[in-house]
């Protein structure tokens, strides 16, 4: 998924700014970051919209003895798709957004006050 491609690219080039100490490229990749959330946002609603609906519609069938499923069969058969696959995939490249963003947030504290300091 291309999405998945730029988070690659911007990972890769935030270990190398770490290498270079270059906290400018952090700051820029932080920004960058939270331009992709809403998209990343929607992915993760939409595959759970999509994990959960195949969880309602088995909680909704019989098996061979006319029985409804039980509730952790649905969700252990739902979990076994693409769709919650692709939701929790989402849902831990958002965590790791938010933390890079924070990242970059502390250091753009971090270099304020050092540049206020230099300045004094």
């Amino acid at each position: 998924m291309e999405l998945y491609k730029t988070f690659k690219a911007i990972r890769d080039s935030n270990l190398k700014a770490r290498r270079e100490n270059n906290y400018y490229k952090l700051l820029e990749n932080g920004q960058a970051l939270l331009d992709y959330a809403p998209d990343l946002i929607e992915l993760m609603v939409d595959n759970e919209h999509e994990y959960r609906k195949k969880e309602a519609e088995l909680s909704n069938t019989r098996d061979e003895n006319n029985k409804l499923y039980s509730n952790s069969y649905c969700e252990t058969q739902s979990k076994a798709t693409e769709s919650y696959k692709e939701y929790i995939k989402a849902k831990a490249t958002l965590d790791w957004l938010y933390d890079s963003v924070n990242l970059a947030k502390k250091l753009a504290v971090d270099s304020d006050k050092n540049l206020i300091a230099t300045i004094k």
